[in-house]
C-alpha cells in the first residue's frame, strides 16, 4: 500500500532475526512470548544476509526496513535488541506499509 502523505507517524515492530542467512527477507509472523512481559507477542521473522558481527546485522535490518517502507535511513531506529535476535524497531513517517503486515 502506498500514499503520498505518511500513514501513519510511527510504526513500531517486534521483530525475531536470523542473521548469516543465504539472502534479506521477511518470513512471516512467528507468535514468542514477549521479552519483558511473557504475554504471547506476535513477531515478525526475517533472515539477513549480514552476519551478527560488529552491528553488521542491525544496520542491515534498519536498511532493509527503510527500503521496505519508502523513507530515509535516519526515520528507521533500534529501540531494543541490540545483541539480541528480538529486536524492536521504530519506523517514524513510513510511506508504505509492508503488505506482510496487512494480512
Amino acid at each position: 500500500m502506498k500514499n503520498d502523505e505518511s500513514l501513519l507517524e510511527q510504526l513500531i515492530l517486534y521483530i525475531k532475526v536470523q542473521p548469516a542467512a543465504k539472502k534479506t527477507e521477511v518470513i512471516g509472523f512467528e507468535t514468542m512470548a514477549h521479552p519483558a512481559s511473557g504475554a504471547p507477542t506476535a513477531m515478525l521473522k526475517v533472515r539477513l544476509s549480514a552476519p551478527p558481527v560488529d552491528g553488521k546485522a542491525n544496520q542491515a535490518l534498519c536498511a532493509f526496513f527503510a527500503k521496505l517502507c519508502d523513507v530515509p535511513m535516519r526515520n528507521v531506529t533500534l529501540l531494543s535488541g541490540e545483541t539480541s535476535k528480538i529486536k524492536r524497531i521504530q519506523i517514524d513517517q513510513p510511506k508504505v506499509i509492508p503488505s506482510v503486515l496487512l494480512g
